[in-house]
């Protein structure tokens, strides 16, 4: 009889400890997203609504361009009066979020928004804004009770777009910052060799990452290579080749998928990651900003230091992307490194060393000098040590702060710059490892896999699968890419033999291909072997930017001795096997570029867009 009571106790016990798990883990929502509905009156006049740009507009959510911010957003009319009622389930101090604007055409100078909490019977106006203009900003920290209701009254006349809340618990603090610094080759960074000491803040705080020695990008320029990031996947499974397009909705973005359980905002330069390709899905905001490019990094980090103090950055996900080292190159008075190369010749404002040639809207190219060479080197380095400097004073904001400790930070870049290594300068016209060898260091929280340094092969499109392996978080669609914690966990067993690719086509452009050099390599083990298509005389007219070097349909390479990539290896008959071997990769790769099987969407490239590419010296 005492047996049995015992054993009723015990599962009693077992029953009230589930049942605290079970609350305990409801009271544990760390983020929540509203919902904005329409009702069947609003759906017959939303019709009449035509979203900017028409952007995303056969989805469930609609984007507007309002202050060179994309907001997840629905459009209503308003008609004398309009009230919205937000009903968040989390309780205690919650961080909450939305935004209000209005449409230019139909801007109503009078209209008035209230906005107030009912809770436990009563309601209390807690903002007022008399003057909305173009847009207005809720972010105010609310003491919720689980069935608290959040009133917006909003008076007047007016076409407005009001962006879906969200919720954070004040509390939790664990950010994800995904920072992307265009254009930084790895060898410029004190932890890959570089003797030049201008990245001092990086080199500290690699310290507390793992390491990636040998990651590459899938291709040499910004567009193609961030739509790899964001999808993982390789260019013909995007399918968007070039600046005329944009990425298919059809394609999905992992950025949609944190975005259900994080509060997702982009920091970023615009141009070839504007929202236009695609880049604002699954972001509640996309700001694309041209704060002065020459210290853009300066006010990014800034700026997202302002919205930690604001609400914590919460259960967030963040992307910072800067051109801060991409050319025009500046000095920035004031560093140890620009100060010590001021009086160098060419140093200052440097852009690309190319005149326009009378008999084409294009460039010719022009040799420059070893010291010349030196200068325009010193000149990025120059910029690097400016984007290291603020870098550093995110860091150390982090820190005081109390968030570093919990943040997962990854920190890379998309592409690299060739300096002359193989006949140019810049990037997006070759596969070879100074434009496609990027800087990867992940800082997990809690230091987990601090230490780790990692010398096999990953991809640009191993990072997204990599943070959502950690975050427990499951996908459906195919990907390209792989997590790399199997390889974090156990680096000496696990070993990952696939190929990486990285491709050079413009498919799908309005340039024949003919006109423009097109290459695809891979790399599979330590051997790269890159494959030429077929130069013609075309390409000396148009193509003058970067000097057009002696043909060779095969390249091939023994990155274990030869990184830089100095000795073509395809003739010699001691590596017949591994360039056949590869020669066949390459040829599946090709099939797939010309299957044509994924196609960008068609873009239209304004004058405003092209004085922009301009300016990085794309056109």
């Amino acid at each position: 009889m005492r047996e049995n009571f015992h054993k009723v106790n015990k599962w009693i016990i077992l029953l009230m400890l589930l049942t605290i798990l079970i609350s305990c883990s409801k009271e544990d929502i760390k983020f929540e997203r509203g919902k904005l509905e329409l009702t069947e009156s609003e759906k017959s006049d939303y019709k009449g609504i035509k979203p900017l740009l028409g952007i995303d507009s056969k989805s469930r959510y609609h984007f507007v361009q309002r202050e060179k911010t994309t907001y997840r957003s629905k459009f209503y009319k308003i008609k004398k009066s309009k009230t919205l009622v937000f009903k968040p389930e989390l309780k205690g101090d919650t961080f909450v979020y939305f935004t209000i604007g209005q449409f230019k055409k139909t801007n109503d100078p009078d209209l008035k928004i209230i906005v107030s909490l009912a809770s436990n019977g009563r309601r209390k106006t807690v903002s007022e804004f008399s003057k909305v203009g173009r847009s207005v900003k809720f972010d105010q920290i609310l003491k919720l009770t689980g069935s608290s209701e959040i009133f917006v009254d909003i008076e007047g006349n007016s076409e407005i777009f009001v962006s879906e809340p969200v919720y954070l618990k004040v509390r939790n603090k664990n950010p994800i910052f995904l920072i992307v610094a265009d254009t930084l080759r790895a060898d410029h960074l004190g932890i890959y060799g570089y003797d030049m000491n201008v990245t001092r803040n990086i080199d500290r705080f690699a310290e507390d990452c793992a390491i990636f020695d040998n990651c590459f990008s899938t291709t040499s320029w910004t567009l193609p290579s961030h739509l790899s990031l964001f999808t993982s996947k390789n260019l013909y499974n995007h399918g968007v080749y070039n600046k005329h397009l944009r990425l298919s909705e059809k394609i999905p973005v992992f950025t949609e998928l944190l975005s259900e359980d994080r509060y997702s905002i982009s920091m970023n330069e615009g141009v070839f990651v504007n929202y236009k390709y695609g880049f604002y899905r699954g972001f509640d905001q996309y700001i694309s900003r041209k704060w002065r490019s020459s210290i853009f990094s300066k006010k990014m980090f800034e700026h997202a230091i302002k919205l930690a103090k604001t609400n914590g950055l919460g259960n967030s996900f963040n992307f910072l992307h800067t051109y801060q080292v991409h050319s025009p190159f500046r000095l920035h008075p004031g560093l140890k490194y620009s100060d010590s190369v001021h009086t160098t010749e060419h140093t200052t404002g440097f852009s690309f060393p190319y005149k326009l040639a009378e008999h084409d809207r294009k460039f010719t190219y022009r040799p420059r000098s070893e010291k010349q060479k030196s200068g325009i080197i010193s000149s990025y380095d120059a910029e690097l040590e400016f984007f290291d400097h603020w870098f550093g004073y995110f860091i150390n904001a982090l820190k005081k702060s109390g968030m570093y400790e919990n943040s997962m930070i990854i920190f890379m870049s998309d592409h690299g710059e060739e300096f002359f290594e193989h006949g140019a300068w810049g990037h997006g016209n070759n596969l070879y490892n100074e434009t496609i060898h990027i800087p990867l260091l992940i800082k997990f929280p809690s230091g987990e896999y601090k230490g780790n340094r990692i010398n096999q092969n990953c991809s640009i499109i191993d990072i997204l699968p990599t943070i959502l392996d950690y975050l427990d978080i499951s996908y459906e669609f195919d990907t390209d890419g792989i997590s790399l914690l199997p390889l974090l966990k156990d680096p000496e067993s696990y070993r990952n033999e696939r190929d990486i690719e990285s491709i050079l086509i413009h498919m799908g452009s309005k340039l024949k291909l003919s006109q423009v050099p097109q290459m695809i390599s891979v790399i599979n083990g330590k051997y790269k072997l890159i494959y030429n298509f077929k130069y013609s005389d075309e390409m000396n007219i148009f193509y003058t930017k970067f000097p057009l070097p002696d043909y060779k349909e095969y390249e091939l390479y023994d990155l274990s001795t030869d990184f830089s990539e100095r000795n073509n290896l395809s003739g010699d008959p001691k590596f017949k096997k591994v360039l056949t071997d590869l020669k066949e990769k390459i040829r599946q790769i090709k099939r797939k570029v010309f299957a044509h099987k994924i196609k960008g969407i068609p873009l239209k490239v304004t004058d405003k867009d092209r004085e922009k590419l301009k300016t990085l010296g794309y056109l």
